[in-house]
């Protein structure tokens, strides 16, 4: 490792990110992209993680008469979808 200390997730030479940055990935890079969680009450998740620092991004959005869907960014700047079937 040529006098690096490799950290796990990281390569030699990466830098790390701070937190509520993103750095590029590749479209061919390893790991997850998108996650997504269902939900039963996305108004009431949504306030929950907002007291642990998330905070939405964009706006709740509403799909037909189906989904009411949204994405929040942790502290640590990962972004994860909510989604609430209705009906």
């Amino acid at each position: 490792m040529s006098g690096e200390q490799r950290q796990a997730g990281r390569h030699p030479g990466e830098q790390p990110v701070r937190p509520g940055r993103c750095r590029p990935v590749s479209p061919v890079a390893l790991g997850v992209r998108r996650i997504m969680f269902a939900v039963d009450d996305i108004e009431d998740v949504v306030a929950r993680l907002r007291t642990h620092g998330a905070e939405l991004v964009g706006e709740l959005a509403q799909y037909e008469d189906s989904y009411r869907l949204c994405y929040v960014r942790g502290p640590e700047g990962i972004i994860v979808g909510l989604a609430e079937q209705l009906g």
